[in-house]
């Protein structure tokens, strides 16, 4: 009996252990849960890849809700990362599994699960599903998807049933995402209305605070600076004054940053860039891009510098130099403010006389602007008409300089085949006109060689040797003025003789001892000699007019050709011989 008693206490003993053991590694699984849940959120803007493999960790959960918020996590950092796509598909995700799934039994409420029931827990999952997808539409401009959005978030927020800290920073949230759709609309005077009441109510809440709320509270008040800022920045391009009061807000939304962490480049490089818009609408460009190239060295993500790159084309297109706007304008392509982009682009390559990348980017702008358009009526707004005019205007000059560039092309064309033809037909008649001329040549040879003939050797027989026969048909050719013309060549010679230049020039080397330019030039100086003689009058002509009446086209060629004949000069020699 003793025994047996001893056992079953021995057994209870156990099984309390057992439960207590039980409890304990429920406990600490909760605590690395929790553990993985901080990793997440600290490496969120630091590093992708520890965040990922902390968001696997937080995948193993059994606990449903958590396994969501890793999804929710996953879709942010795609987000940052610039994969719009990819974010939307694993948010639509998250959603179908939520309004699908059942309540699990198993959800345990900890710190960073902020909802003491699986419901309010899934309500704050879509609260950021909806947020997120607010900034997504509003960044694409699609302005009534956005507002739509907004409304969900609205109706997710009044279903918390706690009025705690976490309702009040989103309903601070709420209020400025519907002031910055606003000032996306172009509703600038709106969004500051909205925006000043914000103000008011944050700096009734923020003298009751804890320090990590308060410090959360700034960092409100200066997102509402800016944004203040921004919108009159934007009323500014029509009343300049209003660019100082643009700059008293960015001014003090710096020293709240300040406040919050004297240390973070992204401020400082935030406040010198828009320090840089101010010098911009001021028209100081050169100091604008000094400020922007600031700005430059202090961020890191590539988006951010986009938004520089942007900033410095609409500079150099400023200062009208266009390359360099389209050099910046081209690696600004991509970021938020990619279709007014367009319109840079758009306008330095028209200046450039570029126009079918003006054309290409001008159709972009038009393009986007009237999806804006349509998208800002459902939104119960209107487009700013002036700025789709201006774009219009610009891109009917582009298509009728490129008609212009078109006609100016084919008439060209056209010119030019004229031209051409032109040319052709000169160049027949020439042809037609030399070989009259060479005809007439070959007639005169002829008769020249048959006069010979019956006057010379009226008997004589033909001699059966070619070389003979040249030699007899060269004299005929000497003793008449065939060789003073100036088209006389070897070609021309050896046509009227009937042979072939190189027997020729074979003929005249063997025979006459010399080449043929060297035979035509004593001929034609030899006969230039006998005229010189006969006819006085010749010794007046000039050196010029001399050279042409023995075939020269120029008096230097002329002279040098005299001078190794003669041994001197033309001028000296009828000095020399008739003075």
């Amino acid at each position: 009996m003793k025994s047996a008693n001893h056992h079953l206490l021995r057994t209870f003993g156990l099984w309390i252990l057992s439960l207590l053991l039980l409890g304990s590694l429920d406990a600490q699984d909760l605590a690395l849960e929790e553990i993985y849940h901080d990793k997440v959120v600290q490496y969120m803007h630091k590093d992708a890849d520890s965040t990922r493999f902390y968001i696997r960790k937080m995948r193993q959960s059994d606990n449903h809700c958590r396994v969501l918020f890793a999804d929710l996590y996953e879709a942010t950092l795609l987000y940052y990362e610039g994969k719009e796509i990819a974010c939307i598909e694993i948010l639509d995700d998250v959603l179908v599994v939520i309004n699908q799934n059942p309540q699990p039994q198993n959800y345990t409420h900890t710190k960073n699960l902020i909802g003491k029931t699986y419901e309010e827990c899934t309500d704050i999952i879509k609260l950021n599903i909806y947020r997120r997808y607010f900034y997504l539409k509003m960044n694409r401009q699609k302005f009534s998807e956005a507002y739509d959005h907004l409304m969900q978030m609205g109706e997710v927020l009044n279903n918390l049933p706690e009025r705690d800290d976490y309702y009040m920073k989103n309903e601070i949230s709420l209020t400025f995402s519907l002031a910055s759709l606003k000032s996306k609309m172009g509703k600038f005077q709106e969004s500051n209305s909205i925006l000043e009441k914000l103000n008011n109510e944050i700096d009734f809440h923020i003298s009751d605070t804890s320090q990590v709320w308060y410090k959360h509270l700034l960092h409100e008040k200066a997102n509402i600076s800016v944004e203040m800022g921004r919108n009159f920045l934007s009323l500014g391009k029509k009343n300049p004054v209003l660019i100082d009061s643009a700059e008293s807000y960015f001014k003090e939304a710096y020293m709240l940053t300040q406040k919050i962490d004297s240390n973070n480049k992204k401020h400082k490089a935030h406040y010198y860039l828009r320090k840089a818009e101010l010098d911009y609408y001021r028209k100081q460009f050169s100091r604008a891009l000094s400020y922007a190239d600031t700005a430059l060295t202090f961020y890191t993500e590539d988006e951010s510098k986009q938004a520089v790159y942007f900033f410095k084309s609409k500079s150099h297109f400023g200062k009208q130099k266009h390359d360099s706007a389209v050099f910046y304008g081209k690696k600004a392509l991509g970021s938020p403010d990619g279709s007014e982009v367009y319109d840079i682009l758009a306008e330095s390559y028209f200046k450039l006389n570029k126009l079918d990348s003006a054309y290409k980017y001008s159709q972009l702008r038009v393009e986007s602007l009237e999806k804006i358009g349509v998208d800002k009526e459902k939104a119960n707004s209107k487009i700013t008409k002036a700025d789709l005019n201006n774009v219009l205007q610009l891109n009917t000059a582009i298509k009728g300089k490129m008609q212009a560039e078109k006609r100016k092309y084919w008439t060209t064309i056209a010119l030019s085949l004229l031209l051409l033809l032109g040319i052709l037909f000169y160049g027949m008649q020439k042809r037609k006109s030399q070989r009259k001329a060479l005809l007439a040549l070959r007639e005169e040879y002829l008769d020249l060689l048959n006069s010979s003939k019956r006057e010379s050797v009226p008997n004589r027989k033909i001699d059966g040797k070619l070389a003979d026969e040249i030699l007899t048909n060269l004299k005929v050719i000497e003793d008449s003025d065939m060789f003073m013309k100036k088209d006389f060549t070897l070609t021309t010679l050896a046509k009227l003789l009937e042979t072939n230049t190189s027997y020729l020039s074979r003929v005249i080397n063997s025979h006459k001892n010399k080449s043929f330019n060297q035979y035509l030039v004593d001929l034609r100086m030899a006969r230039l000699l006998e005229n010189l003689e006969s006819k006085p009058l010749l010794r007046k002509y000039s050196i010029q007019a001399l050279a042409e009446s023995v075939g020269y086209n120029n008096a230097s060629s002329f002279t040098r050709a005299f001078k190794k004949y003669q041994g001197t000069s033309p001028s000296q020699y009828l000095k020399d011989r008739y003075q």
